[in-house]
């Protein structure tokens, strides 16, 4: 039998004894004493016996929950009584602050009645100790101060971390332990310069500078961390789990960020480690919700969406709570000669700079409802463009699969779902002598470089649809 299995026993029996036979206990030498209480007498009232049955299912339920770890408790009110669990840092009288009530009266000014199963708060302090002031001389393993008496030298305690103000860089240590008489501070291994890249060289610290013990630079309310370490079993993880169990069909939210003084930096934030080699692959993942994200804004000038590009913002682009932004951008390629297909099915712009006439295929128009695309010929030769592997049809004037995007023209198209259709096509022929192609749409122009000739299609069906204007 294990000790902790004995002990529950030993202790299960003296609880009968002390509740029903009226004996008490004490430890004498590390032993166990059971005497007697004065008056001793069968306990034979009713009453009696069902309240310290009761205290009795008490205690048991305590220890049920050390074996278990869980936490039991009703809730109720405020502060402590309202939280099942606490945990609190750097505060002297530490106190969850659930709904927090000071005078009754305030329970008129918040219309609910919270319960927290688990509260936690920490709270930004000052160092320790602060010492820039006396004699301090440092060794090895150690730093002593004379000639001032330290304020709270005796509250400095093991594992606390001590810094210096040396100046360009300053030194840090881990304590092991403090003489208070002589006001000195024993180091673990050390003294380390702070510096970019660390350094693993102990040194000892010129003299006089001051330091301080037990500076937190930064506070965390929950800090969650899950390990998947190669060669384990484990194949999956997930830091923390908000279940979401709305029958009611009440007001539930996953997550509520509030700003309760002056102005806050982040809600949320997304961000990979300066020593990790790469971020996540979604920074923000959103299924099957009504809305995937939600911005409320008091006036419609906020803004609502922002990017940088390393920093710059300027190289990203804002948007505005009305709809406004501040740049609009598509995915753009150049094409030269030999480059007879689109590159990638996300590029929207597609400049052909060629100066032999050939066919330029664009991504199909199959699945793409509404969607756009933009062809620019910036080259000398025409460029003939048709659909990937046929794959859906052009209408244009002429209402060809295809059509010619002569020099210097350029050409919009939209998608039904199946068909790129041709809008606010721009395409002059620009030619020497006269028109020896019929036009591709009506109103179409033809310009005759070499006789300085204007023509304007009033059809489409052969070359006598070209009427010449001057």
């Amino acid at each position: 039998m294990n000790n902790n299995k004995r002990n529950f026993l030993l202790g299960l029996v003296f609880w009968f004894l002390a509740f029903f036979f009226g004996y008490t206990f004490k430890k004498e030498g590390g032993l166990m004493a059971i005497q007697p209480k004065k008056n001793n007498s069968f306990i034979n009232n009713e009453n009696e016996v069902t309240q310290r049955l009761k205290e009795l299912d008490k205690q048991f339920a305590k220890k049920a929950n050390k074996d278990t770890n869980v936490f039991a408790k009703k809730t109720y009110g405020t502060y402590e009584s309202a939280a099942v669990l606490s945990a609190i840092g750097n505060q002297e009288n530490p106190r969850p602050e659930v709904i927090g009530f000071h005078q009754t009266n305030e329970a008129t000014k918040y219309e609910g009645r919270d319960s927290v199963a688990f509260y936690t708060s920490n709270k930004g302090t000052n160092p320790t100790v602060v010492v820039n002031s006396g004699i301090i001389q440092y060794s090895p393993l150690s730093v002593h101060v004379i000639g001032i008496t330290v304020a709270n030298f005796n509250k400095i305690l093991p594992g606390m971390l001590i810094d210096t103000y040396h100046t360009p860089n300053r030194y840090t240590s881990i304590v092991d332990h403090i003489d208070v008489s002589t006001q000195t501070i024993f180091i673990k291994d050390g003294w380390y310069e702070v510096k970019e890249g660390g350094s693993k060289i102990a040194v000892i610290p010129p003299n006089g500078a001051g330091f301080d013990v037990n500076r937190i630079t930064k506070i965390w309310g929950i800090n969650n961390n899950v390990y998947l370490r190669k060669g384990e079993s484990t194949e999956a993880g997930i830091a923390e789990e908000i279940g979401l169990f709305n029958e009611a069909g009440a007001d539930l939210s996953g997550i509520d960020v509030v700003n309760f003084k002056a102005q806050s930096n982040f809600g949320i934030k997304v961000r990979k480690a300066k020593s990790a080699p790469s971020g996540f692959v979604y920074g923000y993942y959103a299924m099957d919700s009504g809305i995937s994200f939600m911005s409320e804004a008091t006036n419609e000038d906020q803004n609502f969406l922002r990017s940088e590009v390393k920093g710059d913002v300027h190289k990203g682009f804002l948007v505005h709570a009305n709809g406004t932004q501040s740049k609009l951008r598509l995915k753009a390629a150049i094409f030269v000669n030999g480059n007879v297909k689109f590159s990638s099915e996300s590029q929207r712009v597609f400049i052909l700079n060629k100066t032999v006439e050939e066919l330029f295929r664009i991504p199909s128009p199959k699945g793409k409802s509404g969607e756009l695309i933009f062809l620019m010929n910036v080259g000398t030769a025409t460029s003939i463009i048709r659909i990937n592997n046929d794959d859906g049809s052009i209408v244009s004037g002429k209402g060809n699969p295809s059509f010619n995007l002569s020099p210097n023209s350029s050409a919009v198209l939209i998608s039904d779902g199946n068909s790129w259709y041709q809008q606010n096509f721009n395409n002059t022929i620009v030619k020497s002598g006269t028109p020896n192609v019929a036009p591709q749409f009506i109103g179409q122009e033809y310009l005759d470089a070499t006789n300085k000739k204007v023509y304007k299609a009033f059809g489409t069906s052969s070359t006598s649809d070209w009427v010449v204007l001057n």
